[in-house]
């Protein structure tokens, strides 16, 4: 048994699936100017970003551009239990820093339409793991949002194509991987060895998509949109334990981690003339009604002729719970993002994102935390080469900063004395650094 626990517990983590929304970006943004924007981008994407923003806006750039960043999280977050050291599996789960690189590289395709074609790639690699997707105690007190989102790879791409000058419209995709494996174990008890061992690890792959389309009714206005698809990341891993011929146990291990639901995006820029000011707006409607419940589901069947002479097989069966109702709801973001070139050199960027709670305060069996939260940002860019030829290379230098404040929450439990979590109060500060070089030749 226990070499099965420590297969079927391996296995369960080892996938690296390549997926879109369900990633940091979602919440640290892609780089540094996205940050400092606040992730206003739907509008103003204008390189290799805008695979992830909006594809539409991929035709925004006539050159090609690579891009590469650093990006660090450091939450700050506070879980005061009513009752402490009660239940081992009960105790709170607080996130961990997290750091990554990301690389993007976007083009115009050229060819016999000119450049209205452009197409863009970009991908975001954490340092500690390719990924990693924890199945936790639903009774644990815990972020959801924030426990293990930084700690996978991400991968996407989009194509471009610019209709007319005032239309462009595309279409991107991301990989997404799930798990499917079957283990079986057989053992003779009275030999003390394991006769067979088997696995088997499938990683049947699908596409994700999104979209996107950037208009620009006149000079120096712009309004764009973007649909992203949820993701998900599905894995199923039944297990046979065979002992001497005569016991069977089968487990079925399955469950869903790293959810991210479908949004749409709507976006507005407008650039002024005089005072060389950008301001961007979104409105993001994100559809967290349909999340699935992250926890994980098990259930065993005994079985064998020992079982059956005895007739307990069917006793020994364990049906695992049901599946929660998380009672999640949909939720409408805002973000809003300026930009104000001082010089040719130098440009400063502020930000803000509120994003409201989409789960409600739990009051039962599970302790899901996703309150209300507000994103402030801040950041510079810097133009590190000198030339008044538009045609020649350039490199930049973005830095910024921001802040996601989550205010004090006090859930009050309604499960009696047996409770063995009790009332609490969260709250957290979550500090994210970002630093992007963009090269445009």
């Amino acid at each position: 048994m226990k070499h099965l626990v420590y297969f079927v517990s391996t296995l369960i983590f080892v996938s690296v699936p390549i997926s879109l929304w369900a990633s940091p970006l979602e919440i640290f943004e892609f780089e540094a100017r996205g940050s400092a924007m606040g992730g206003a981008m739907t509008a103003s994407a204008n390189d290799y970003t805008a695979v992830l923003y909006n594809p539409g806006a991929l035709t925004q750039s006539k050159k090609l551009t690579t891009g590469f960043g650093l990006l660090s999280s450091l939450p700050q977050v506070s879980l005061s239990l009513e009752k402490t050291g009660q239940d081992k599996a009960s105790s709170p789960l607080e996130p961990s820093r997290r750091h990554g690189i990301s690389l993007g590289l976007s083009t115009p395709l050229g060819g016999g339409i000119g450049d209205r074609f452009a197409f863009g790639i970009g991908i975001y690699a954490p340092f500690a793991h390719s990924l990693r997707g924890e199945i936790l105690a639903p009774q644990a007190p815990q972020f959801y949002r924030y426990q293990n989102r930084p700690d996978r790879f991400v991968g996407l791409t989009a194509l471009a194509f610019e209709v007319t000058d005032w239309l462009s419209i595309g279409v991107g995709a991301s990989l997404l991987a799930d798990l499917v494996g079957r283990v079986r174990l057989d053992l003779r008890v009275s030999e003390r060895r394991v006769v067979s061992q088997s696995a088997r690890v499938d990683f049947p792959l699908k596409l994700t998509p999104t979209a996107g389309l950037l208009i620009t009714p006149f000079a120096g206005f712009k309004l764009g949109l973007s649909w992203r698809k949820d993701t998900m990341l599905d894995f199923k891993i039944p297990s046979m334990l065979a002992v001497d011929d005569a016991i069977e146990l089968e487990f079925d291990v399955d469950g869903i981690v790293l959810y991210s639901p479908e949004t749409y995006a709507l976006g507005v820029s407008y650039m002024t003339t005089g005072w060389r000011t950008l301001v961007s707006l979104d409105v993001l409607w994100t559809r967290w009604s349909k999340a699935p419940d992250p926890s994980l589901r098990i259930n065993v069947n005994a079985d064998g002729p020992l079982l059956a002479a005895l007739g307990v097989e069917d006793r020994l069966d364990i049906q695992g719970r049901s599946s929660i109702d998380l009672a999640f709801q949909d939720i409408i973001q805002y973000k809003i993002g300026v930009e104000q070139t001082l010089t040719k050199q130098l440009v400063i960027r502020t930000g803000y994102h509120f994003r409201p709670a989409p789960a409600p305060l739990p009051t039962g069996a599970y302790n899901y935390l996703d309150p209300s939260s507000h994103r402030a940002s801040v950041g510079i860019g810097i133009q590190l080469s000198e030339s008044d030829n538009p045609s020649a290379r350039t490199v930049s230098l973005d830095l910024a900063y921001a802040a996601t404040v989550i205010p004090p929450v006090n859930i009050v439990q309604r499960s009696g004395p047996l409770d063995p979590v009790g009332d609490f109060t969260a709250n957290a500060t979550v500090h994210s650094i970002n630093a992007s070089v963009l090269h445009t030749f």
